[in-house]
């Protein structure tokens, strides 16, 4: 099988096992959702963002994704909004397809609930989050955080305080627009703090009451070379899951007129 244009609910039929296609296209789309293509072994696809292409995501093998995303780029009508390639894969991209912005990451999920952590009864949903603050204390815990307060895709925040009520961890419980597949995100705890197993309970008690509240999977996203963070979803039951490079194309040069 060559590489073929499919439709999203054929790229859940071929890949019934990849998670990441469960996150990101939705089965049902219309036909004006995108592009969407395999050819067996590898997948691809594309929203329609702002009139544009949105974001390409190529999987598979990586040599083999990587003739594929240079195969299916040539299909679209304007270059994407940024790439997602197997770990590595924008070295195999011939120059003049060079990458910039490039960040390493992992895509992990878990359908079962993790064992229950010691500080978990510490957490607590905010009922009435504060977006000034909560802003605040991702700027100085983790100014990578990858959902910013008030994001349309957050259900609730949850948090640990102090007695005096200061935050001391945080996490979001959010959503995938396209889908509404589960997924926990900007996961945070004050420096002075950590240690104390607090990113454990607030990351548990999130996964605990998400699949409680019906969902089927959870999923979050981590930079790869954070190796606590890796052992901790580890330890609270996330599969080892993908690894991916996500960057954005650098912008054509054009010959001098």
């Amino acid at each position: 099988m060559g590489v073929e244009r499919v439709t999203p609910a054929e790229l859940h039929l071929v890949h019934p096992e990849a998670v990441y296609i469960q996150s990101e296209v939705p089965a049902l789309a219309s036909d004006d959702w995108g592009w969407a293509w395999s050819d067996g072994e590898c997948y691809g696809f594309a929203a329609r963002w702002k009139g544009r292409v949105g974001w390409l995501t190529v999987d598979g093998p990586r040599e083999k994704a990587a003739d594929m995303f240079r195969a299916v780029l040539a299909e679209l009508p304007t270059r994407p909004a940024g790439f997602t390639l197997p770990r590595g894969g924008e070295r195999l991209l011939p120059a003049t397809l060079r990458a910039d912005g490039v960040d390493h990451w992992d895509f992990r999920w878990t359908h079962s609930a993790p064992p229950r952590q010691e500080q978990e009864q510490l957490v607590a949903v905010e009922p009435k989050p504060d977006q000034q603050e909560l802003a605040m204390f991702l700027a100085d815990a983790s100014p990578s955080h990858s959902v910013e307060p008030g994001d349309p895709k957050i259900r609730r925040w949850v948090s640990v305080r102090d007695a005096n009520g200061r935050l001391l961890a945080i996490g979001a419980d959010t959503r995938r627009p396209a889908t509404g597949v589960a997924h926990i995100a900007s996961i945070a705890t004050r420096r002075a703090a950590r240690g104390r197993g607090l990113g454990a309970a607030v990351t548990a008690w999130l996964t605990r009451q998400t699949l409680a509240d019906g969902a089927r999977v959870v999923t979050l996203g981590i930079y790869s070379e954070n190796a606590v963070a890796q052992r901790l979803y580890t330890r609270l039951g996330f599969a080892p899951g993908a690894h991916y490079s996500s960057g954005r194309l650098a912008q054509e040069e054009r010959a001098p007129s």
